[in-house]
Parts: structure tokens; sequence; C-alpha cells
């Protein structure tokens, strides 16, 4: 999983929409299972990131992001406060009212 976690999330700052896309939902693929894959996500400090992408003016971002973000917090609770502490509640409040339907 740490080659695949690495390149993820260098492709994670892409400009590039379709390669943020994909980057956001590989990372979603790679966080959900077991805490030790959540681990290994969140050991590659892309929390923040992920946070901030929740803000994407694009909704084909923020649901891949979603994905993320959400299994990263069926984790433990450490993991779980590790999000909390980069600031995904107020980003999470705001979705609430997302036009789009899922979202």
């Amino acid at each position: 999983i740490s080659p695949a976690v690495t390149v993820s999330t260098k492709l994670i700052y892409s400009l590039n929409d379709e390669i943020l896309i994909d980057a956001c939902w590989a990372i979603s693929y790679l966080s959900d299972g077991l805490n030790d894959k959540i681990q290994a996500v969140i050991e590659s400090a892309v929390c923040q990131c992920l946070v901030d992408l929740l803000m994407h003016s694009s909704t084909s971002v923020q649901t891949p992001t979603l994905h993320s973000i959400s299994n990263i917090v069926t984790g433990d609770d450490l993991q779980t406060q590790v999000v909390i502490a980069s600031g995904a509640l107020p980003a999470l409040l705001s979705l609430l009212s997302s036009p789009k339907e899922g979202i």
C-alpha cells in the first residue's frame, strides 16, 4: 500500500482536475479497510489537503474527497481526531448545503 499512497499523495496537489479526481478516488480506495491502511494514508500527511479539497469548486472533486474523509474517520478515535484537527467540521458543515444530491 505504501508506494500507492506515496504516488497518490503527490498527485493530489495537481492543478489538473482529472488527475485530482483520480488521485482522490485512489486515496479513497486505499483508505477503505482496516486501520493499518487508514494509518498509512494518515502518515502520508494528506489529511489537511483532503479537508481543503472539500471546498473545491467542483463536486467531481468533492465527491471522492468526501469518500476519502469518510473512510479515514471509520478508523480508531485517534485517526478520526486527525481529520477533525485538520479542520474537517466546518468544511463538512458547508457541504450540507451543497446543491449536488449525494454530497
